[in-house]
């Protein structure tokens, strides 16, 4: 999001520094100055609806998931005209990215700086890596033999770069991690949505599934939200003990290749039938009686069955990168995920470095980079 007075964030990527320690970009994600935004220890933030980290064709490190900084913090509140920028499609998302050196005031928790810029520490080679791999989904739905593909090709390109690789994952059960994700939804999107409309914003400026995980989240109640939000320090141990045998741990991103826009979306039955729960306000009955949890359940299955490897790092505040190692039959790109331990950026960027190296993607496009 950006306020009054800031540049566009569709410009084309713009990079502004007002001071030695602040940055902001602006632009797509495929053009973005990653490398400028780098040559600062800085610590990134970043809010999106959606970022497209399994099909980009350049290393995606979601700021947001590596727990360096309140997103309090950021200008992410406030809803110009544009705001609805966020829901675009795969080919037109942008980013509206913060940096900032060091803790803000008021953080209650510091991480410890990087020891030297992440510019620098990406151009220093990786230790020899233990890194565990997996190509299961979490929540037993099935995975595309591309996404296996991708994974097993990286899992060899690593063992050919000197690392030590197994197949391994942590000892989390998948279908509660799926829960507490979907709980994070119904605690948020009511708040979110509530803010929204006090700066004027209007119901139905909002996404049909948006409109329906508020009316929804208005239902849960505070005891089972909270139980839900403690089940996020199990998930961390769990990883944690993964990470005392393993630096890193390596999955699909996607668990197929990209869907086109629209793919996800409910089927227009299904999305009649809510429309009307929603316009004569029994949804919010339903709800509140507990009729609908067999449906809910399944929806969010449904939702993350393309998607069930990164709700870990967004839970438990992990580092995590996307990497475009694997292209499909049609070429297009998909990516491989690798999760670090809390703070370690570096050995994400370092081994980032080391696969473009030997397995460059720059300059690789998809065939419709190269449509009209």
């Amino acid at each position: 999001m950006h306020s009054p007075g800031d540049p566009s964030p569709f410009e084309v990527g713009r990079i502004d520094r007002p001071s030695p320690t602040h940055a902001v970009a602006y632009g797509p994600l495929p053009r973005c100055g990653l490398g400028d935004l780098l040559n600062a220890p800085a610590n990134p933030i970043a809010h999106a609806r959606s970022l497209p980290t399994g099909l980009s064709r350049k290393i995606a490190l979601p700021p947001l998931l590596t727990g360096r900084h309140l997103l309090a913090h950021a200008k992410l509140t406030e809803y110009p005209p544009d705001a609805h920028w966020a829901n675009a499609d795969y080919d037109s998302v942008v980013l509206h990215v913060f940096f900032e050196r060091g803790a803000a005031p008021g953080d209650p928790y510091h991480a410890a700086p990087p020891p030297a810029p992440y510019a620098e520490l990406a151009r220093r080679p990786p230790r020899r890596l233990r890194i565990g791999f997996s190509t299961a989904s979490p929540i037993g739905t099935p995975v595309h033999a591309e996404a296996v593909a991708a994974v097993r090709h990286t899992a060899a390109l690593l063992e050919r770069l000197g690392h030590r690789v197994e197949e391994a994952a942590p000892a989390i059960d998948g279908h509660a991690l799926a829960r507490a994700y979907l709980f994070l939804y119904f605690g948020q999107v009511p708040a979110t949505v509530a803010q929204a409309c006090a700066q004027g914003a209007r119901p139905g400026d909002f996404e049909l599934l948006t409109r329906v995980m508020a009316v929804l989240g208005q239902t849960v109640p505070a005891g089972a939200l909270t139980m839900q939000l403690l089940q996020w320090n199990v998930f961390a141990r769990a990883l944690g003990a993964f990470h005392q045998q393993h630096d890193l741990w390596l999955t699909p991103t996607l668990a197929g290749p990209p869907l086109p826009h629209g793919a996800t979306d409910p089927p227009p039955a299904q999305q009649t039938a809510l429309k009307f729960l929603l316009g004569t306000g029994l949804l919010g009955l339903l709800g509140r009686s507990g009729a609908l949890k067999a449906t809910i359940d399944q929806i969010a299955l449904e939702n993350l069955a393309h998607f069930p490897f990164t709700q870990l790092s967004n839970l438990t505040g992990v580092p995590a990168m996307s990497v475009p190692l694997h292209w499909t039959a049609e070429g297009l790109p998909l990516g491989v995920q690798f999760v670090a331990p809390m703070g370690d950026e570096t050995t994400l960027l370092q081994l980032a470095t080391e696969l473009e190296s030997a397995q460059p993607w720059f300059e690789r496009l998809a065939p419709m980079a190269h449509q009209g």
